[in-house]
Formats: C-alpha cells, structure tokens, sequence
C-alpha cells in the first residue's frame, strides 16, 4: 500500500546513524534514525499509527526509517548537498566526493507512512520523503579512529 495519499509530517529532528548512500549492514538497507523528536512530533507520529522509541539514550525520541534506495539530501536553499557514496546525476558527477553525513545533523524532515503485511502480522512503518540540511556535522572516519586509539589508552 502506497503512502502517496496518506497525510506528512515535518519534523524538526538530528540525524542518528544515517547510511544514506551505503546499507545498514543489520536491517540490508538504507536507514536514519530521526531522533529529538519534540513532544509534538511524537504525538502527530503517533496519530499516524506509527511507534516511536526511546531507549534512554541521546535519541531520546526517534523514529528508524529504512529504504531500498539511496536517500537524497538538499540544503535549505533547495540545492542537492552533495554526499558521499550518492548515485551521479550526470557524467560529470563523481559519487566519491562530497561530504559523509555524521551523527547530530540538524535537518528537517518530512515523513510519511506505508502499510505492511507478511507472515499474519500487519503494520505501518514510516517513509521519509525528504531531508533539508539545516547544520551538518561530518563523520570522519580517521578521526573517529583515532578517538578509539585515544580511549584505549
């Protein structure tokens, strides 16, 4: 069943855990989690049928969306912010350029919804539709390597 004419909402969110252009290895798709959902958020997301956890941890309220696509992100002026790992929309565009989206980004995103069925059990999972760039934090993975080192220590 298609989301198409269900109602969206936009949410104020930080992006956790995004794979935007490469697959989660646990769920074998792309996947964000939308995270600091307000009170709102939450009580619209619900009203939509879908659940939304917190497990006491920086997330506090989130939503997991999940896609067999590639996710595409735009900075607030409308342009595509470039990220690594996305699909070229031209010869001229190398997917290994551009900027890999880390945990915190500040975004704005609209999400929807689709119904399921498999195995005797139903339900709806959320869509994301779209996600506009407000603050970006980079993931490096060097530096995030040299923090475990550092740790370890």
């Amino acid at each position: 069943m298609s989301s198409d004419n269900t109602a969206n909402v936009t949410l104020n969110c930080k992006l956790f855990w995004p794979c935007l252009t490469h697959k989660n290895e646990l769920a074998g798709k792309y996947s964000v989690d939308l995270a600091n959902l307000s009170d709102a958020a939450v009580t619209a997301l619900e009203d939509m049928g879908l659940t939304v956890h917190n497990k006491g941890d920086e997330r506090e309220n989130y939503i997991t969306c999940k896609s067999q696509n590639k996710f595409r992100v735009f900075n607030e002026d409308g342009s595509e912010l470039s990220i690594k790992g996305r699909t070229p929309r031209s010869d001229d565009d190398d997917p290994n350029e551009g900027v890999v989206v880390g945990n915190g980004s500040e975004s704005v995103c609209l999400v929807g919804y689709y119904a399921w069925e498999y195995l005797k059990k139903s339900g709806r999972s959320p869509t994301l539709k779209r996600i506009t760039m407000k603050e970006l934090v980079t993931f490096d993975s060097d530096e995030d390597a040299n923090m475990d080192v550092a740790a370890a220590l």
